[in-house]
């Protein structure tokens, strides 16, 4: 096995790849499903950020492109975050406890092409916005609505499959640029989320 050296693997993502290569039948991480535990091993996680980056890629996203994502914490969420990072892009959380106001205000501040939103209430946080975004991705379901903007975490998962299928080595390349200087993430506080004007 190669031993993991961190002048090699100096970023976020180099270092998660390499614990999907060298511990893939480990365990990662447990999350509760209907009220039972379940694990995920680093190959199962491997896959879900892989696909995730592709539709990303698919989607246009492009290093340097800001993502936002609106949501409580879970496993989705830190998938995304990975996904993000994986491509050369960043991330920018918004606390799903913000009003459309202030949801509006970060999205438009950090120029966000894409949201990843939790749910139909995070969603309706976003919907005036989108004329500024190039998609918006919920991970739960959400009423029916006539806009090509929007669409299901699973119909974008599956996109990133196919488009990962036909474009092998295009992430492989965007994780081996990365390099630690990059910014990953841009993070706005309680203290920064309001404006003075």
């Amino acid at each position: 096995m190669d031993k993991l050296d961190i002048h090699i693997h100096n970023t976020i993502p180099k270092l998660f790849w390499y614990n999907v290569e060298h511990h893939s039948d480990d365990i990662s991480n447990w999350q509760k499903e209907k009220g039972i535990w379940k694990s995920t091993t680093w190959r199962e996680y491997g896959t879900f950020v892989n696909h995730i980056s592709n539709a990303l890629l698919d989607a246009k996203i492009e290093k340097g492109d800001k993502v936002s994502i609106i949501s409580l914490t879970r496993f989705e969420w830190v998938v995304c975050d990975l996904a993000i990072m994986s491509i050369g892009a960043v991330t920018v959380p918004v606390y799903p406890s913000n009003t459309k106001e202030q949801v509006r205000y970060i999205l438009d501040h950090s120029q966000s092409k894409f949201v990843f939103a939790e749910d139909q209430e995070q969603l309706e946080k976003i919907w005036e916005n989108l004329d500024i975004l190039r998609k918006v991705v919920v991970f739960d379901k959400y009423q029916s609505i006539e806009n090509k903007k929007v669409m299901l975490f699973d119909t974008f998962r599956g996109n990133g499959k196919h488009y990962g299928s036909n474009h092998k080595d295009q992430l492989n390349q965007l994780i081996k640029d990365g390099k630690p200087e990059n910014i990953i993430s841009l993070i706005y506080t309680s203290g920064t989320t309001g404006r003075n004007d």
